[in-house]
């Protein structure tokens, strides 16, 4: 597994011991191939939402700016926080 996504083996054994190392150790790329090789669902890998609760990705770019604007930060500004986490 580890061969398979390009990672060292004491980066799977973390992923295989704590459940919130997933989304800060791997890409989206990494994260659907894990799920692939799982043979389960992304969202079932990231243990998301419900169907209902969804959001398609082409609705993100809205949603983002909606966001800034409610808490009143210009786009670039939300950009650089998002970057520094």
């Amino acid at each position: 597994m580890a061969q398979s996504l390009g990672l060292n083996l004491a980066c799977c054994a973390d992923l295989e011991v704590r459940d919130d190392e997933l989304v800060p150790t791997l890409t989206i790329f990494e994260a659907m191939e894990l799920a692939s090789i799982l043979g389960v669902l992304l969202h079932e890998l990231l243990d998301a939402p419900p169907a209902a609760q969804r959001i398609a990705l082409s609705d993100l770019p809205a949603r983002i700016t909606a966001y800034a604007g409610q808490v009143g930060i210009p786009i670039e500004q939300l950009e650089d926080q998002l970057a520094r986490t």
